[in-house]
């Protein structure tokens, strides 16, 4: 799943502060040549984690998001 925040959002710094929570997404940008264009993006992947713990980690998300905005 891709998601696209606002032009402000730091995809990276997002990523990061989630990964210390037990939730990992991808920064958008690094699928892209032009990097800088994309930092606003993450990429959410689900198929490798069971489904009693995406809700949670979803919830995470959301929070994480409402502070970076």
């Amino acid at each position: 799943v891709w998601v696209s925040g606002p032009d402000a959002l730091d995809g990276r710094a997002l990523a990061a502060g989630l990964y210390k929570s037990g939730v990992v997404v991808e920064p958008g940008d690094v699928f892209y040549a032009t990097a800088r264009q994309h930092r606003n993006q993450l990429r959410i992947g689900y198929s490798s984690i069971t489904a009693d713990r995406i809700d949670a980690g979803i919830r995470l998300l959301a929070g994480a998001l409402a502070r970076q905005v």
